[in-house]
C-alpha cells in the first residue's frame, strides 16, 4: 500500500500502478501533452481527496475494480476510463470531493516541463514551490494527524510546501 501525502508532481509522464493507495494533499501538475491523473489502481479501496490537478486538461484516464472489496492483480484485465475533467473524474469515482482545478500560476516560480524532453531533469537553482499568498491550493487540505500538525491558517495546503513554514532543505547537510 501506499500512503502519498504533501507531494508537489509536475511531470511530463504518468503514475502507473498501485494497489490500496491513498492520495492526500498533493498536487499535481502537467503539461498540455500530459493528463494530471492516468494510473491503475489494483484494489478498490483505493482513494483520492484532498488534491490539486493542473487544469492543462487533458482529462483523466485511470483503471481500477468496478467492485470496492476487489483485489485485481493482472491489470490487463481491468479496462481504462477517462473523464474530460476534474468534474468528470469526481462523478465518476466518488472521488476527489474536495479537489481542485489549479494551474502553474499558484507557484512562486515554477514552469511546466517542456513536453518535449521528457524525462528531463531541471536543475533546483531558481525554481521556487512556494505558494502564492491568496491561491487556490492554500488551506485546502485535510488535517493529517502526525503528519501535518504544524500547518498554518485554517487548514493544511497542499502540496510539499507550507505557505509561511521554512524552506525545505534538500541534500547534504553539515
Amino acid at each position: 500500500g501506499l500512503l502519498v501525502y504533501h507531494n508537489t508532481f509536475c511531470t511530463n509522464t504518468s503514475f502507473v500502478s498501485a494497489a490500496n493507495a491513498h492520495f492526500r494533499n498533493n498536487l499535481f501538475m502537467s503539461t498540455n501533452a500530459q493528463r494530471p491523473w492516468s494510473g491503475t489502481f489494483l484494489t478498490g479501496y483505493s482513494s483520492m481527496d484532498y488534491n490539486g490537478y493542473s487544469d492543462l486538461q487533458k482529462g483523466f484516464r485511470w483503471r481500477q475494480p468496478s467492485d470496492p472489496l476487489y483485489n485485481n492483480g493482472d491489470e490487463s484485465e481491468l479496462p481504462w476510463q477517462e473523464a474530460e475533467d476534474l468534474t468528470g473524474f469526481r462523478q465518476a469515482t466518488g472521488w476527489e470531493k474536495h479537489g481542485l482545478s489549479l494551474d502553474y500560476s499558484i507557484f512562486q516560480n515554477v514552469t511546466a516541463p517542456d513536453p518535449g524532453e521528457r524525462g528531463k531533469v531541471y536543475p533546483k537553482e531558481g525554481v521556487d514551490f512556494r505558494l502564492i499568498p491568496g491561491t487556490d491550493a492554500i488551506d485546502a487540505g485535510v488535517i493529517l494527524p502526525n503528519i501535518n500538525d504544524g500547518f498554518k491558517g485554517e487548514a493544511p495546503d497542499l502540496g510539499v510546501m507550507e505557505a509561511g513554514g521554512e524552506e525545505i532543505k534538500y541534500g547534504r547537510r553539515k
